[in-house]
């Protein structure tokens, strides 16, 4: 019976995650554009699905249009590393699932960012993309961007492992119960 409650506890947790990072992401968005002197007009999370985003008015220049739209990404994964800061390998288990299941999140989006401005290299469509809207702000080369994020996601990949025992945390997570 307990690794049932286990699961659902673990899918509660990866909701709630998913919902906070939605937020921090929109939020940045968001907070950035007032700083520059915008306007929010609308903020459309909607926790159950859809397109979350952000709309926004206000005269803004090339750079702080680019800065507005690479907020999104990039606060949470700052956030991450702060948190990460204040981790250690003695917490108890129960907090180093919830810093596997943010991490493999935080990790998950910096995936595509690597990705993103390879396609814009090459040409493709990702206007729809915050990462592609920063490098049409901003003209810096894709492939550099790539790279810098590529370094990002191995410094978070080593940090990781150096704060969590994840092969303790793995075992627990699919751990049987008896």
């Amino acid at each position: 019976m307990k690794k049932p409650v286990n699961i659902i506890f673990l899918l509660i947790l990866l909701f709630a995650i998913v919902q906070v990072y939605t937020l921090v992401h929109e939020g940045a968005h968001a907070l950035t554009a007032m700083v520059f002197g915008g306007e929010v007009t609308k903020i459309d999370v909607n926790l159950f699905g859809g397109n979350p985003h952000v709309s926004y008015s206000g005269n803004f220049s090339s750079l702080q249009r680019a800065l507005i739209s690479i907020a999104g990404p990039v606060v949470p994964v700052l956030l991450w590393f702060l948190i990460m800061g204040f981790v250690h390998k003695q917490k108890p288990l129960i907090q180093q699932k919830i810093i596997l299941l943010l991490s493999f999140g935080i990790f998950g989006t910096l995936i595509p960012n690597i990705f993103i401005p390879v396609v814009y290299e090459l040409g493709g469509n990702v206007a729809g993309e915050d990462m592609g809207k920063f490098l049409a702000y901003t003209g810096m080369n894709g492939f550099l961007v790539a790279g810098v994020v590529f370094l990002v996601l191995g410094l978070g990949v080593w940090l990781f492992s150096k704060k969590i025992k994840m092969v303790e945390a793995l075992k627990s997570r699919f751990a049987t119960s008896t």
